[in-house]
């Protein structure tokens, strides 16, 4: 007997920034004979920068269920990353728009009703910043998992090996 279970989902998120860095020279101090004269003088604008970026994804995951002991789960997400970068103290602007895939595919066995052992491969994406790449990452792992009955609890010991890409 298999079992069937399908999960699809959206997400969305919208961020917006603004910033400035203001610098200036201080008077000197004499550090044998301090006469603290105040602050510095009047401030300008040293940097400054307009972020604003726009993350859309959706997500598929499928996992069949064998014998209410295999499972396997695959899964699919496009992310869709609009990112804009403006410095408006140097007239400078940079942006970026991506379409990334990721995808994601796990089996789990049960060895009894508390424990279970899995194995996974995963697919990730983070935004960059505008003008610069994505970075990717790709995930290995296998692991246990035991969740007694007689406590509300989840204990796992994992190895796994992650990469990232363009950090």
């Amino acid at each position: 007997q298999v079992e069937s279970r399908t999960l699809v989902g959206a997400d969305y998120s919208n961020f917006n920034s603004r910033g400035a860095n203001y610098y200036t020279s201080a008077p000197q101090i004499d550090f044998a004979n301090p006469v603290f004269a105040g602050g510095p003088g009047p401030l300008s604008p040293f940097s400054s920068s307009n972020k604003d970026q726009v993350n859309g994804g959706i997500y598929l995951q499928q996992d069949l269920i064998f014998s209410d002991r295999v499972t396997a789960s695959l899964g699919l997400r496009n992310d869709w990353l609009d990112l804009k970068d403006v410095d408006p103290t140097n007239s400078t602007a940079e942006s970026g728009s991506y379409s990334e895939l990721s995808k994601r595919i796990g089996l789990s066995y049960k060895l009894t009703d508390e424990l279970a052992t899995y194995v996974s491969y995963a697919e990730s994406v983070a935004p960059p910043s505008a003008g610069s790449e994505p970075t990717y990452g790709k995930q290995y792992e296998a692991g246990i998992k035991y969740r007694p009955e007689s406590m509300p609890a989840l204990i796992t010991a994992s190895i796994y090996d992650l990469t990232l890409e363009n950090i």
